[in-house]
């Protein structure tokens, strides 16, 4: 399956001013071959090293920016291929060993953020133990149904009480991983091209370093490209898996806390008319929040 056309055309017009720029870098580097090596301190009054024309380009920075750019790349290439599938190994969990609970979903209608709609919202749902009467879990959840709902099915991790996510919202993000295979297949090969071509990049900076005499501006460049190199897949791994486990500690615990019915005052006869003084609800037009919970629990 070929990713989608237009995913294709952001991802390669996206990264063109960054390919200008590298590719100026490059130039100006191989101009650098044509100019003087550098003169000496005392030749202008002063004592000590070398000295550099003002116009002429670092070698040393130009270098580790193209080692930069292509650990960027790496570390994306570890995240198409192996973050991004633990994800969806994560969704999967959720739905095939989820249990099901009823609970709640508030969305702020007026949430933005940088002028767009935040997908976030929160969800109050029982709390899976039984032997915890009138115990509730409230949380922040990711949303892809941008609208409160009341009684709606929640899954919940086996062990994992405070896991709670909408049902529906869970498998239309799983889905949409799904749909995303082959856009992540496709990044992953092209931040490789980019990664080679980089490396490549830094490796000709270093041999205009050696062509030229200048090694006073970079000694030791090759070792510190090696080490470099070395390091990248390494650190590309612990990043990701860095990445991961926030990941994973938002879906299975976030923000969530334990709510007492008896402390936050929720309703006790199931339709939510009677509420203590200390009863805080989620927001405009959310009271309601929990009957669905209570009414629930009465049929049980």
């Amino acid at each position: 399956m070929l990713p989608d056309s237009a995913y294709v055309r952001k991802i390669i017009f996206g990264s063109v001013p960054l390919m200008l720029m590298l590719t100026f870098l490059l130039f100006e580097a191989n101009e650098r071959s044509k100019l003087p090596p550098y003169q000496k301190a005392e030749d202008v009054g002063q004592d000590g090293d070398y000295l550099m024309p003002s116009y002429a380009i670092d070698l040393k920075q130009c270098m580790f920016l193209f080692l930069w750019v292509a650990f960027l790349c790496v570390i994306l290439i570890v995240y198409c291929l192996h973050t991004m599938p633990r994800k969806r190994a994560l969704l999967r969990k959720f739905m095939e060993e989820g249990e099901q609970t009823i609970g709640d979903v508030f969305y702020p209608e007026d949430q933005t953020c940088y002028g767009l709609n935040a997908q976030y919202g929160t969800v109050t749902y029982g709390h899976p133990k039984s032997e915890l009467e009138h115990a509730y879990i409230r949380r922040s959840v990711r949303l892809f149904q941008n609208f409160s709902r009341e009684w709606v099915p929640i899954l919940v991790l086996p062990s994992r009480p405070y896991s709670g996510h909408p049902k529906a919202d869970l498998e239309m993000a799983y889905l949409a991983g799904e749909r995303q295979k082959s856009a992540m297949s496709f990044l992953a090969a092209y931040s490789a091209v980019w990664a080679v071509g980089n490396i490549a990049a830094a490796i000709y900076v270093l041999i205009v370093v050696e062509s030229n005499k200048y090694e006073d501006e970079f000694p030791k460049g090759w070792l510190w490209l090696g080490i470099c190199v070395g390091l990248m897949p390494a650190v590309a791994v612990a990043v990701n898996f860095l990445m991961f486990q926030r990941f994973m500690r938002w879906m299975t615990k976030g923000d969530a806390r334990l709510l007492q019915g008896a402390d936050r005052g929720l309703a006790a006869n199931g339709d939510g008319a009677e509420a203590s003084e200390n009863y805080q609800p989620m927001g405009d037009g959310s009271d309601g929040v929990m009957r669905g919970v209570e009414n629930q629990r009465s049929l049980d």
